[in-house]
């Protein structure tokens, strides 16, 4: 072998044999080397929470003792004997009537409200369960309808009417005045209130005077 060549075979295997290749650079960095993500938005404020809504609340009721259609209100003074049951037995609206005299026979008219109104029946019974002879009756104008706040009078047309009201027949007007000692009186009064109404917008009072006052309420 050329001596040339094999004095360079000698120089390679000794840089090889004392290390003298590089180690590959190391790539893998400490946790204090690798930078931390930086916050998203660091200066946005919190979210603000939706301002709570308030669920919607119902009217008052206006007459919170008002007693049912057919419930019983019971006054006067057992020592005097004037003791009577008084009641709303029914109500019932109606957008008009029919009527006829005694003599039209088969005939009738037809009763209309006024525009913007329907007809409102209020059937009122009282029994005097008293001793007493005789004691009083409430007056149909002690007797008032009331509608969101207003109040409504009876019609006084029908007073002393010798017509009857064919969509109940057999029942006549109711009146007060004197009412004797087991007698039973019961009959109607009309009324016009807005066409709008309801039953369960309509209260029926009674001003029995004493501060007494009762009401019923229709729906």
């Amino acid at each position: 072998m050329h001596p040339a060549l094999l004095c360079s075979l000698l120089l390679v295997f000794l840089c090889i044999s004392c290390g003298c290749t590089q180690a590959p650079p190391d790539n893998d960095q400490s946790a204090s080397q690798i930078p931390s993500p930086a916050p998203e938005n660091p200066t946005a404020a919190p979210p603000t929470p939706a301002p709570a809504t308030a669920e919607p609340t119902a009217d008052p009721e206006p007459f919170p003792s008002a007693l049912p259609v057919g419930g019983v209100f019971t006054y006067g003074d057992e020592e005097k004997g004037t003791v009577r049951k008084l009641t709303v037995y029914r109500a019932e609206l109606q957008p008009s009537y029919q009527f006829s005299h005694p003599e039209w026979g088969t005939n009738y008219g037809i009763a209309e409200p006024a525009p913007g109104m329907q007809f409102f029946f209020v059937f009122v019974r009282i029994v005097h369960t008293g001793t007493a002879k005789e004691t009083g009756a409430p007056h149909p104008a002690s007797i008032n309808v009331v509608c969101e706040g207003a109040s409504f009078g009876y019609r006084t047309d029908r007073v002393e009417s010798v017509t009857d009201v064919v969509d109940f027949s057999g029942t006549d007007d109711y009146y007060g005045g004197i009412i004797h000692i087991y007698e039973t009186r019961e009959g109607f009064l009309i009324y016009e209130v807005p066409a709008e109404a309801t039953p369960g917008s309509l209260y029926v009072q009674m001003n029995l005077g004493g501060g007494l006052a009762p009401v019923w309420r229709v729906g």
